[in-house]
C-alpha cells in the first residue's frame, strides 16, 4: 500500500463500503474501478431458447447505461466442475456508477424479469479494481 497522500472517506464511499484505503484513492485520489460479477445457475430443464431474451437485453444494456465502462456476458466455458452456467461481467467507476447500473430499469427488468424466472440461484460480488486499466 503506497504511503503518504491524502486520504479522504467521500460519503457515497462510506455507505457504500468501498475502502477509502485503496491503493487507487491514496495515489490518485480518484474512485477506484468497481468490477461487478455476477452468476446465475440455471433451472434443470432450462435451454439456450430460454435464456436468449435475457442475453438481448443484456446486449441492449451498454446503449441504455453510460456509467458502463466495459460490459460482458455469457454462458459459462466449462472448463472447471462446479461454475455457474452463466455470468455477468461490467467495469463502473465507482460507488455512484455502480448504483445508477443498479437502479437502472432495463438492468432490473432484464434480471427480473428475464433470468430470474429460469434461475435456481444468483450471486454477485463487487470488488475494488483499483486504478485497473480498462483497454481490452
Amino acid at each position: 500500500m503506497p504511503t503518504g497522500g491524502v486520504r479522504g472517506t467521500p460519503i457515497a464511499w462510506a455507505q457504500s463500503g468501498i475502502r477509502s484505503d485503496s491503493a487507487a484513492f491514496l495515489v490518485t485520489g480518484a474512485a477506484p474501478v468497481i468490477l461487478h460479477l455476477a452468476t446465475f445457475v440455471w433451472r434443470d430443464g432450462v435451454t439456450t431458447k430460454d435464456i436468449e431474451p435475457f442475453m438481448d437485453a443484456l446486449a441492449e444494456l451498454p446503449g441504455q447505461i453510460p456509467e458502463l465502462r466495459k460490459f460482458v456476458f455469457g454462458p459459462d466455458l466449462n472448463l472447471r466442475e462446479g461454475n455457474g452456467d452463466f455470468g455477468v461481467w461490467a467495469a463502473l467507476d465507482g460507488p455512484d456508477a455502480f448504483a445508477a447500473y443498479v437502479a437502472n430499469e432495463p438492468h432490473q427488468r432484464a434480471v427480473r424479469d428475464l433470468a430470474m424466472p429460469f434461475a435456481e440461484r444468483r450471486t454477485a460480488v463487487q470488488i475494488d479494481a483499483g486504478d485497473l486499466e480498462l483497454g481490452l
